[in-house]
């Protein structure tokens, strides 16, 4: 995201275009290109701030946790909703609790994401395992 020319909603695009299925975002950035600054976890509302906007674990310490930015707040709900939306249309107990009002806690949507089909056996569970394990500061 700190490169010119870069868009999250391209990429998100041509991610969604190639693997097919209902790929969705976890993560969204807070900033972009020379203002890149961290990333904000769509599961647990936190960010992580680098100090210079750059995660080379060789150069620069641990990101700032943090909450999300005023000035992301529109578009981190509007990801969170369609986040929500997606992990609960693939688990039924969990589309019943969203459509009779209940909010559906950060812990019940990890586990379904971990719990994700991997119909064709290529490891995804695992990946998807670290992923949501390990959070934000391991992908960035």
């Amino acid at each position: 995201m700190d490169r010119v020319g870069a868009s999250y909603e391209r990429a998100l695009e041509s991610i969604r275009r190639r693997l097919g299925g209902n790929a969705v975002a976890l993560q969204i950035p807070i900033g972009a290109e020379a203002e890149f600054q961290g990333v904000a976890d769509l599961l647990s509302g936190e960010t992580s701030i680098y100090a210079n906007g750059k995660s080379n674990r060789s150069s620069v310490g641990a990101p700032h946790r943090s909450e999300v930015p005023e000035e992301y707040k529109e578009s981190f709900d509007q990801y969170r909703q369609t986040m929500v939306e997606k992990i609960v249309e693939t688990d039924e107990h969990l589309l019943i609790r969203y459509l009779e009002g209940e909010q559906i806690e950060e812990e019940s949507l990890r586990k379904s994401v971990t719990a994700g089909n991997d119909s064709r056996g290529r490891g995804a569970r695992a990946l998807r395992e670290r992923a949501i394990r390990q959070g934000s500061a391991s992908f960035t």
